[in-house]
This record gives structure tokens, C-alpha cells and sequence, in this order.
């Protein structure tokens, strides 16, 4: 008997959310942990946690593990010993044990106690009739729904084996099955495997021919009295037979059935949660004693592709679990649509590359020819090159614009229903779209500079003002990368006359360049003086630093010099070229200063505006 005594431990769990005013207490017939048990806890929680002046405690039975007589009288005098101050308005009572464990002592323990049930299968009116103070749900599973279904869908499997063991509440569902199932004697063949080894049960279900389906039901015991839980209980079924699975309950839910006439844990838990607070609320204190339970038509989309069911066979009214926002022919779709987008990109790309390079040959060779020795005529030839960089790089621009932001929203909505491969590819179009964005961009302004009708949009503005703002949007980039910016500016109005949108491409670039080449904890300092009416602009960064060799060498176009540090952003090329541009249009000058290993200074000069 110790060794029983021993066993005994009742899993006793209180979720201590709510005031002490009510106590609910909560008996489950099995052990926490089991899917079903949880599933009715979390419905029940769901309600009473919106009550705050309840108190809920939760036990456990176990009986789903211990069946014997031994057990359950040892347990019964467990609870004999036991002495609570507590004093509970209601009682929800769990599936079939418990239930029967309040009908034999509510009285002893708990008298007068109102007690609300749920999960009770097979519940009959007349069993509780004439006692007072029982209310609640019957959980009585739809097989003829489920088994109505498996012929709509499957009309050519005119067999069903039907697994069941004999716990308590298999016992039930099997006489729940025989009052109903020679409604179909001309229509199907039934074979019930309720009594199994577990490898026994295995060697069948992987026998089993292309005209059966599997109605999966308690799989709790073997013959052996060995403990499955429900999760194993369909793993087992799941990877010892091909055929189509059904259940009634929604814990083999995404484990492998095609679906069923689902009872869902969560359900009985909300709706006695529900029942039970409205009674100690007094919102009805005359509840009826006993009501079914209710049932919902699932299925699972993986497995409506695995076994290529129709749409057609679908009821209207079913419930589709695992159905991903884009099917795979609509991904299918969008693959072969960007893919045509890239072949014609590249096709326009190539046939505009071939045009223009002969319309520059032949333009060349004939300028050459006839004012070689002219350098207005050469000059010429450099602006229709311009042209020509500038026409390609702007009708690439929208098509290139187009792939990018499609490509981006299908990140944005659609990343967690791509599979993996899928999700890389179009990480790598949006990477090399903005990449040939930016070198659009930058090759429009590039071929705008070189041809000297670079306009500036002058205007009168407080340059300390413009810098302190420009540094503050590039705040939040460089915290990202857990980077300082640091800013020294005169404390007055320094008035300059400037193109905002030009110099503000200027401090952004520098910021940017700056950024790249910074390691995490670094400090980029942002220095505006007043000189001489010369305004001196610096952006000073802690980076691997660039050879005095190579000061020239990185204004020009597409300039771009090896050092030790590895960056993630590829760049054109072209920045400091504009920069130097837009610079040197509105009167002023750039250079740098830097050693290697120690940092880089690019500064800049504007003129100051004579008032």
C-alpha cells in the first residue's frame, strides 16, 4: 500500500491571478502535461482571467496512467486526510473520472458545492436527473459526422479499421460506435482494434491496402496496461501506415489526420468556465443540467495536398487549419513572373547596351576622324557618353524600381509562408535590385555633373540648423549598429546660401561612408568652424584610414580602395565623386585627411554668404 500511497501525489497547481473573494477549484480527471487536459485548462483560464476577483486551484487525478482499484481507493482516502480552509463557490469537474468522482463525494467533501462538468462522454440525462447542483457540457464526439465525411471524401475506400483501446473512456466510445455503425452495413466495411500490442498494432496498420482509411480514436493502453500518450499514439499510427487518418479530437490536430468532426478541448474549457461564473455571479442560477457539446469540421490543408482531395469534395463549412496565404501555384505563379521580369530586364539591358554602343562608335570614330585635333569636338564626344550613361541608367531605373519593391512587399507579407530556398532568392533580387538602384541614381548624377548643367537650388538658410537635423536622422542607423555620433557646432546662426537637397546628398554620404568603415562601440565625430567667411564642415571616423597614396585616387569615379575592414554594403563606386561634384558647383572644395590604421577626415569647404 505505501508504494501506492507513494504514487499518490496530486499535481495541485494554483494560478494565484485574482483577488481572494471566490475560489474555483478545478479537478481534471488526467495529468497536466496531457494535450487535452491543457487545452480545457487554457479555455477556462481564457474566461475566468478576465474576472479578477476569482481565485482558481487546480488538481489533477491521473487516471489516465493509474487505472487500477487500488489506485483509486488509495486516492480517495488521500483526499479523506486531507484538510483545506479553503471554502469554494464552484467546482468544474474534467472528463468522465472526475465527473464521477464529484457524482460519489461531492457531498463528503465539498457539500452543497455547485459543480459544472465538461468532457463527460456519453453523458445521459437520467444518470443525473435527481441530483442537484450538476450542470454542464457532455462531450459526445460526431463519429457519424467524421465517418460520413471520410466517404465524401474518400468514396473509393470502402474499408475503415478503427483503433480504440479499453480505458474508461474507450470503453465508451466503443458502445457509442455499436449503436451506430450498422447504419452503413451496405456501404462499408468496419474492422476495430481495441485490444493491441503496441507492435501488433503497427504490423497491421502497415499491412493495410489502398481501400482503407484509418478512424483514430482512445489510444491510450495497450494490452500490456502501458501508457501512450496521445502525441505517441499518432506518431506511431502516422509513421507505420500510408493511408489517410481521421480523429474526433482536435489533439491529434496537425499531427497527421486529414481532419474530422473535431471536439476541442478549448471549447469545453470556455464554455463551463463560462457556465460556472455566471451561476456564482447569479447571472443564472438556473443553468440547464445538462447540454451537449459542441463540434467543428476540420481539416488540415497539408494533408488535403498530400492525398490530392478536390476542393470540390471540401464542405462548405469546414474549418482549414495550415493553409498558407499563397498556394504553391500561386508561388509557382510569382516565381515564373519574376523570372520573366529578370529575362526581359536583362534582354532590354543587352539590346539597349548593343544599340548605344554602336550609335558611341560610330559617333566617335567620326568626330575622331574629322576633329581629332579639336578638344571642343572631343568635349562633345564626352557629353553625348554622358547622355548615353544617363538615358541607359534612367530606363533601367523603373523596371529595376518595380523588381525591387515587389520584391520587397513578398518579404514584408508573405516571408513567413516562403520555404527557406524560396525565402533566400528573393532576399538576393531585393540585395541586387537596391544595389542597382542606388548605381542608377548614382550614374544619373554622375553624367548630370560631368556635363556641367549641374543646377543648384540656392537658398538662405542657418547651415548649423541643417547639419544638426541631417546628423539626428543618421542617429538612428548608427545606434543599430551601436556607433556614437558625436556633433561640435557654434553655438550662433552661421547663414549660408546652399542647395539643401545637394548638401544634404554631401552629409549623408560622408555619414554613410563613415558608418561603413566603423566597428561596433566607435565614435564618429561632426565638426561645423567658421573661417576666414570659410565654413569648414569635418566627419571624422574612427576606421582602418586610407594610404596619403590613395587621397586622389578616391574621388574619382568608381574609386574603390582595398582596406582590412569587411563590410556587408557593397557600394558604386560614385559617392565621393558626386560629392566632390556638388561640392566644387556651389564654389567650394573637399579633401581628406588620414593615416592608415588611424581614422579618416574628409572636410569640406562652402563659401559664407556676404550679407
Amino acid at each position: 500500500m505505501k508504494k501506492y500511497l507513494l504514487g499518490l501525489i496530486i499535481l495541485c497547481s494554483t494560478v494565484n491571478v485574482f483577488s481572494l473573494e471566490k475560489n474555483v477549484l478545478v479537478i481534471h480527471s488526467y495529468h497536466q502535461g496531457l494535450e487535452w487536459s491543457d487545452s480545457i485548462s487554457n479555455g477556462i483560464i481564457s474566461v475566468l482571467n478576465n474576472f479578477p476577483e476569482l481565485r482558481v486551484h487546480f488538481e489533477y487525478l491521473d487516471t489516465k496512467r493509474n487505472t487500477s482499484n487500488i489506485y483509486l481507493k488509495s486516492f480517495v482516502e488521500l483526499y479523506r486526510s486531507r484538510t483545506s480552509n479553503i471554502k469554494y463557490d464552484a467546482i468544474i469537474a474534467a472528463d468522465n473520472a472526475a465527473f464521477d468522482f464529484m457524482i460519489n463525494y461531492r457531498d463528503e467533501f465539498y457539500p452543497n458545492v455547485p459543480v459544472f462538468y465538461c468532457g463527460v462522454s456519453y453523458l445521459d440525462y437520467l444518470q443525473i436527473k435527481d441530483i442537484n447542483g450538476f450542470y454542464g457540457f457532455s462531450e459526445n464526439p460526431d463519429h457519424k459526422g467524421t465517418i460520413d465525411l471520410i466517404m465524401n471524401l474518400f468514396p473509393e475506400r470502402k474499408k475503415i479499421l478503427i483503433i480504440n483501446d479499453k480505458t474508461l473512456t474507450g470503453r465508451k466510445v466503443r458502445q457509442e460506435l455499436d449503436s451506430l455503425l450498422f447504419l452503413y452495413n451496405d456501404k462499408l466495411e468496419f474492422e476495430i482494434i481495441d485490444d493491441f500490442f503496441i507492435d501488433e498494432l503497427e504490423e497491421r496498420v502497415s499491412q493495410l491496402s489502398d481501400d482503407y482509411t484509418i478512424y483514430l480514436l482512445a489510444i491510450n493502453k495497450d494490452r500490456n496496461g502501458n501508457y501512450l500518450s496521445f502525441k505517441h499514439g499518432i506518431k506511431i499510427i502516422k509513421e507505420s501506415s500510408n493511408v489517410p487518418i481521421f480523429g474526433s479530437w482536435d489533439f491529434y490536430l496537425r499531427k497527421g489526420i486529414v481532419g474530422g468532426q473535431i471536439s476541442h478541448g478549448m471549447d469545453q474549457g470556455r464554455d463551463v468556465a463560462q457556465l460556472a461564473y455566471n451561476y456564482i455571479s447569479n447571472k443564472n442560477t438556473n443553468p440547464p443540467v445538462i447540454q451537449k457539446g459542441r463540434t467543428r469540421l476540420c481539416l488540415d490543408f497539408n494533408m488535403l495536398e498530400q492525398y490530392n482531395i478536390s476542393k470540390r469534395s471540401i464542405p462548405k463549412n469546414a474549418i482549414i487549419i495550415n493553409k498558407p496565404k499563397l498556394t504553391a501555384k500561386q508561388v509557382l505563379g510569382i516565381k515564373i513572373g519574376i523570372g520573366t521580369i529578370l529575362f526581359l530586364v536583362f534582354v532590354y539591358f543587352y539590346i539597349q547596351r548593343k544599340v548605344q554602343a554602336k550609335k558611341l562608335k560610330k559617333l566617335v570614330e567620326k568626330r575622331t576622324y574629322e576633329l581629332k585635333t579639336t578638344n571642343k569636338e572631343l568635349e562633345k564626344i564626352n557629353q553625348s557618353k554622358n547622355e548615353i550613361i544617363s538615358i541607359v541608367a534612367h530606363d533601367l531605373r523603373n523596371p529595376i524600381g518595380n523588381i525591387n519593391a515587389f520584391s520587397k512587399l513578398m518579404l514584408e507579407r508573405e516571408a513567413q509562408n516562403l520555404s527557406q530556398k524560396n525565402l533566400d532568392k528573393i532576399t538576393y533580387i531585393n540585395d541586387i535590385s537596391s544595389y542597382m538602384l542606388r548605381l542608377a541614381d548614382n550614374l544619373l548624377d554622375i553624367s548630370v555633373i560631368e556635363s556641367g548643367v549641374l543646377k543648384l537650388d540656392l537658398n538662405t538658410l542657418d547651415y548649423v540648423s541643417f547639419i544638426k537635423a541631417e546628423v539626428q536622422k543618421n542617429r538612428a542607423t548608427a545606434s543599430h549598429k551601436n556607433i556614437s555620433i558625436e556633433i561640435n557646432c557654434p553655438n550662433t546662426e552661421i547663414i549660408l546660401n546652399f542647395d539643401e537637397i545637394k548638401i544634404q546628398q554631401v552629409i549623408n554620404n560622408l555619414i554613410s561612408n563613415a558608418l561603413k568603415y566603423s566597428d561596433s562601440g566607435d565614435i564618429i565625430n561632426i565638426s561645423v568652424m567658421l573661417k576666414d567667411n570659410i565654413v569648414l564642415t569635418s566627419v571624422k571616423d574612427m576606421g582602418p584610414g586610407i594610404s596619403k597614396k590613395d587621397f586622389e585616387d578616391i574621388f574619382r569615379k568608381f574609386a574603390q580602395l582595398k582596406t582590412n575592414k569587411v563590410s556587408t554594403e557593397k557600394g558604386t563606386g560614385l559617392g565621393l565623386s558626386i560629392v566632390k561634384g556638388i561640392i566644387e558647383a556651389h564654389g567650394g572644395k573637399i579633401y581628406v585627411k588620414s593615416d592608415l590604421n588611424n581614422g579618416a577626415e574628409f572636410i569640406y569647404e562652402l563659401p559664407v554668404l556676404n550679407l
